[in-house]
């Protein structure tokens, strides 16, 4: 596993103290989530996410249902929430020791986001959720609020998860590219081995040919003589 320094390529995108954050439910379980959330960790990225607890309910709801699928990302969500806690990077908000059934988040959201507007704080939304993006446009406008302090963004579309994502290609290339070239150098390498093994096997064959040619002649030569003194003698 690598990690990206995202610092280096996304300037203001980094710094998130003048801004509360907020992740939808369907955000915190969606499986690229974790991936945001270590890059936060990693990167020490100053952020300021608030949860509320109806939300947090509503996790805790979807972990006890009965669809396996809906429970995990439950389960995942909470294990990222806890982790974001211990680094104190998410804030929950009213935290009791009771549960609320039946807990919805989505009116607490467009509650919330308006009053941090009213009281001239920036906000980012983070939802998958479109009626939920129609209805809180909707409300911001019929407030009269000040919706330039409101930034909403699919999680594809965060410009901090955009980076990151081209951050991990871009390494992920180079890291290939490096790949490339090692097996390319050591394919040449081999090559050039095999070639120097095999002038070298060709030159000893070459000489053992030799050094059997000059013995049979050496062995004419001695036969031709003797043949010459049995005649003449």
């Amino acid at each position: 596993m690598f990690i990206i320094d995202i610092r280096k390529g996304i300037g203001k995108m980094t710094n998130f103290t003048d801004k509360k954050v907020y992740f939808d439910t369907n955000i915190l379980m969606d499986e690229q989530f974790t991936s945001l959330m270590n890059s936060f960790i990693n990167n020490n990225i100053k952020i300021n996410i608030i949860m509320p607890k109806v939300q947090y309910d509503e996790i805790y709801n979807l972990r006890q249902n009965s669809n396996e699928a809906k429970s995990y990302k439950a389960r995942t969500a909470f294990n990222a929430i806890e982790k974001l806690l211990d680094h104190n990077i998410i804030c929950i908000e009213g935290l009791n020791k009771k549960q609320k059934k039946e807990a919805y988040a989505d009116p607490e959201f467009i509650k919330m986001i308006i009053l941090d507007i009213k009281n001239n704080q920036n906000v980012i939304f983070l939802t998958e959720d479109i009626d939920l993006r129609i209805r809180l446009k909707g409300l911001v406008k019929e407030f009269q609020v000040d919706m330039s302090k409101l930034e909403i963004y699919s999680l594809k579309d965060f410009p901090y998860y955009k980076k990151m994502q081209e951050d991990a290609i871009t390494e992920m290339e180079k890291r290939y590219a490096e790949e490339d070239e090692i097996y390319r150098k050591l394919e040449e390498d081999t090559t050039a081995e095999a070639n120097r093994a095999y002038e070298e096997k060709r030159k000893k064959e070459e000489e053992n040919d030799n050094g059997s040619l000059l013995e049979l002649v050496g062995m004419g030569v001695v036969g031709a003589i003797a043949l010459y003194h049995a005649f003449t003698s």
